[in-house]
């Protein structure tokens, strides 16, 4: 299919990685063993699922960067604000608290949980501040030095301002986690302006992997505190390590004529159809319930409320990476067919007039 833009499949298998990561980290989180999460093996598992989020607005604002150097002139944002509308969408549907809202409760919980602001969202936005700034027929320099100041800005609020409160509760949830948020913009939003310079200026290389390592490794270890600056740096160099990895990767076997796997490009294609698919089975399917009483039914255990109000299931590693697998197959099928349906229209006689 000619899509008139150039598709580079290393950034698909990137973004495929991240959100099979990002399944896997749902998976286990929801459904494994709380005494086999409190392990030692568990515990530093953690600290590479929390390499995904960052991965993701790392590439979102790559892809951003790499629009804003094209030279040329710009084409219309309207179709890229639309997806990205439909993402920040997407975001808050997937929050409401449909049970509580349904009795007819708005009680300050309850809308404290819609507003809440989770990846979607906050993704959502820095791209939209970032294809703002790409779009504007300035020349790549002043981009890149806006892009800077933002994410440094980002990162000095994170640091040394207290939490934000203007009293406006929908924008509260994208200035502090003190709202509930588990990702609002400071510091997040500093990935993506890190993923955007290194875009722009094409310097993803070995040498940028060379100091990354250095930033991943000599920097303190921070394992849990997004409000410090040093947290930022340290994923950003694991982050950056893991791109130029795939990128060289991916064109080594390029280069071989050997395929480049074919599930992580879909997932990378696809992703907003994987991510949601996953986050529907995990969380809003009644058959988990199902699993959860009959689990109780045959181990004489309470296992705890359904997974809607996270509840800790009983589920051994074997099982934990059955439901994994079984879960990213039904979202991969959904996203194969989600693509089937785009092909199908863009082929029919009516598209093509």
């Amino acid at each position: 299919m000619e899509t008139g833009r150039k598709r580079h499949e290393w950034i698909d298998l990137l973004r495929g990685i991240a959100v099979v990561g990002m399944v896997w980290t749902h998976v286990a989180n929801t459904f494994l063993d709380g005494r086999l999460q409190g392990t030692q093996v568990f515990q530093d598992l953690t600290f590479y699922h929390g390499l995904v989020s960052p991965l993701f607005f790392w590439v979102a604002g790559y892809v951003r960067g790499m629009s804003a150097a094209k030279p040329g002139p710009r084409r219309p944002p309207w179709s890229t604000m639309k997806r990205l509308l439909l993402i920040l969408a997407a975001g808050y549907v997937l929050h409401i608290p449909w049970e509580p809202l349904l009795k007819g409760d708005f009680s300050p919980w309850v809308i404290k949980v819609m507003c809440q602001c989770d990846v979607l969202q906050s993704l959502a936005v820095s791209c939209l501040l970032l294809l703002a700034v790409g779009w504007r027929p300035w020349q790549l320099r002043s981009k890149l030095l806006v892009v800077l100041g933002m994410g440094v800005a980002v990162l000095l609020c994170t640091q040394y301002l207290p939490p934000i409160n203007t009293g406006f509760l929908p924008l509260d949830a994208f200035l502090s986690p003190v709202n509930g948020s588990l990702f609002p913009l400071l510091p997040w939003m500093a990935f993506a302006c890190a993923g955007f310079l290194v875009g722009a200026t094409g310097t993803l290389s070995w040498r940028l992997f060379m100091v990354s390592a250095l930033a991943a490794f000599a920097l303190p270890h921070v394992p849990k505190h997004p409000d410090v600056i040093s947290f930022f740096f340290e994923r950003l160099g694991w982050v950056i390590m893991i791109a130029v990895a795939v990128m060289k990767g991916a064109l080594a076997l390029r280069q071989r004529y050997l395929a480049l796997p074919e599930g992580l490009l879909l997932a990378g294609r696809t992703s907003l159809c994987v991510y949601i698919t996953h986050l529907i089975l995990i969380y809003w399917l009644p058959i988990w319930e199902w699993a959860r009483v009959n689990s109780v039914a045959v181990s004489g255990t309470a296992q705890g409320p359904a997974l809607s109000s996270t509840a800790e299931m009983t589920c051994s590693w074997v099982m934990t990476l059955g439901i994994f697998a079984a879960v990213t197959t039904v979202s991969l099928g959904v996203a194969r067919m989600k693509e089937w349906r785009i092909l199908s229209v863009q082929a029919s006689p009516i598209a093509s007039t």
